[in-house]
């Protein structure tokens, strides 16, 4: 187990755990993640194949079938590479993702999404449904 951050520090569980600490960075296989907001309940949740990440930025790229779900609003990433940036509390899918929100699902490839807020970005949409 390894906790990384500051403010709303993600805590990550993995079956490996690679530490290099002159390059800053963690390499991990076959984990999950948590973060929870500043009143400790439970504001982010994940799994990834792959990860790495750099604990001088806080910067967490996922890979091998990565999924986050911020829990408050119900939104959901999964892809094939996903990158959380604690500090901001965004995470970025520059291929091909699926979101899934309360009402609906849109995918499409180059999302960003704002967890703080619920602010969404596509680059190009594929397909999309939502409830009315």
């Amino acid at each position: 187990t390894l906790s990384v951050g500051e403010g709303m520090p993600i805590e990550i569980s993995a079956r490996e755990l690679k530490v290099f600490l002159a390059e800053e960075k963690v390499l991990i296989e076959e984990c999950t993640f948590r973060s929870d907001d500043e009143n400790g309940e439970p504001f982010i949740t994940g799994h990834a194949g792959y990860g790495r990440i750099d604990t001088a930025t806080r910067e967490c790229e996922f890979s091998g079938g990565a999924y986050l779900e911020q829990l408050r609003d119900g939104l959901s990433v999964t892809a094939d590479e996903l990158t959380f940036r604690s500090r901001e509390n965004t995470v970025e899918a520059p291929g091909d993702a699926e979101v899934t929100f309360e009402g609906g699902r849109i995918s499409g490839r180059g999302i960003f999404a704002d967890l703080t807020s619920s602010v969404l970005e596509i680059g190009e949409l594929y397909s999309g449904e939502m409830d009315r």
